[in-house]
């Protein structure tokens, strides 16, 4: 246990050690950063590591930013594949990871995305393919200092904003809380609704309060992803998730038992052999899903159907305060039209 102990300790000296370096090499230009040459970037990230809502903040952003035909891009986390890959109609999770195949999937073929680990070459290899395109959207690239984004958006949960959090493995950042100022507007998500967030302001840095939003989730009625018939909340139910706040999501829907795996799992037909079991052993009567779990089952299900019908609850952003939606926007289209 001690040794353990040490070990963390450790790793986690050395974490911060190499993210203040690279920090520093980057702040006094020893390394280089510059932004995309053919136009706008917006940058949406965290430090923590998931579970702070960038899908659902992203897909928000695309859809006001829509008359514009941003492009998207992503890293693709979770992917099997490496490189830039175009997101299209056909794609699949294994090729562009399950958060860009949400996307994909609210959007259709209207939709101008791809995934690729360095940022400048995936903005480049897009702007070829749509060259109209003078905006990007990007998810997840806070961290990649190489690309300096013309605005930043820096997401923090209400349950645990980065100030009250540690570096990993003592918390669940991946960068250093300092990170945050570079950010342009910072967005506590999460928020319940009904919540006076001038006390929760108050514990955050003196210097950074100026920038803080907050937003909140709102839950849409279950939709039909596999089987036939309409969701009902009193028969029942199987909720099955692999997201980073699995508990919450339990929490929300409060079903008869609750099959949770890691964050990015990804799917088998061993998975849906073993829901079908606990189906059949327990009687259930549907199963519910977040849209993050449902885009990875659809590519197994017509394979390997289920007994009862499979649901899944999309969610969308809402801001409790409008004048800090508009506050975000307005801010967004100023630095576009700098």
């Amino acid at each position: 246990m001690l040794k353990k102990f040490h070990l963390n300790y450790l790793y986690g000296m050395l974490l911060k050690l190499v993210l203040s370096l690279r920090h520093f090499a980057f702040n006094r230009k020893i390394l280089h950063s510059s932004p995309w040459r053919n136009g706008k970037t917006i940058v949406v990230g965290n430090l923590e590591f998931g579970g702070s809502g960038k899908t659902p903040h992203t897909l928000f952003l695309l859809h006001h930013l829509a008359t514009q035909r941003p492009l998207f891009l992503s890293r693709g986390y979770g992917r099997k594949t490496s490189g830039f890959q175009l997101i299209t109609s056909h794609s699949t999770t294994a090729e562009i990871g399950d958060e860009p195949k949400i996307i994909a999937h609210r959007f259709g073929e209207s939709f101008r995305g791809g995934v690729c680990e360095n940022r400048h070459r995936g903005l480049e290899q897009l702007h070829q393919q749509y060259p109209d395109s003078t905006v990007a959207v990007l998810d997840d690239a806070l961290q990649h200092r190489k690309l300096q984004p013309h605005f930043s958006t820096l997401l923090t949960p209400y349950s645990q904003p980065f100030w009250e959090n540690k570096v990993f493995p003592k918390g669940s950042l991946r960068d250093l809380p300092q990170r945050a100022a570079a950010a342009s507007i910072i967005i506590v998500t999460g928020t319940p609704l009904g919540t006076d967030p001038s006390a929760f302001i108050q514990k955050a840095p003196e210097s950074l309060r100026e920038k803080i939003i907050f937003s909140s989730y709102q839950l849409l009625e279950p939709v039909l992803l596999n089987g036939q018939g309409s969701y009902r909340k009193e028969l029942k139910t199987l909720a099955v998730s692999g997201i980073a706040r699995n508990h919450v999501f339990g929490e929300q829907e409060q079903p008869t038992l609750h099959l949770r795996f890691r964050d990015h799992h990804r799917y088998t037909a061993r998975d849906l052999e073993e829901m079908q079991r606990i189906i059949s052993e327990n009687q259930l009567e549907q199963i519910i899903t977040t849209e993050k779990d449902a885009v990875k089952l659809l590519e197994l299900l017509p394979k390997t159907p289920l007994s009862v019908p499979v649901f899944y609850r999309p969610l969308e952003v809402v801001f409790p305060n409008p004048t800090h939606q508009q506050r975000w926007l307005s801010e967004i289209e100023s630095a576009l039209k700098s």
